[in-house]
């Protein structure tokens, strides 16, 4: 998406992990993206699961801001 500041940083990202980025879909670029895909590597990465402790955090803050007033 051209010019969206948060598929940049999406991009800047994966390509870091390898995965090929291109700006335009055309025909070399596609050629490129089809060869990634052919090699048959996959990434092996963990992504920890933080959602439950933040709305814990979230949820004691809000305790105690209901407590307070």
């Amino acid at each position: 998406m051209k010019n969206q500041y948060e598929q940049q940083c999406n991009a800047a990202a994966l390509k870091q992990l390898g995965v090929p980025v291109v700006k335009k879909l055309r025909k070399k670029t596609l050629e490129k993206v089809e060869r990634w895909l052919d090699e048959k590597q996959s990434l092996d990465i963990h992504f920890p699961d933080i959602a439950g402790k933040a709305v814990e955090k979230m949820m004691g803050k809000a305790e105690k801001i209901i407590k307070q007033g």
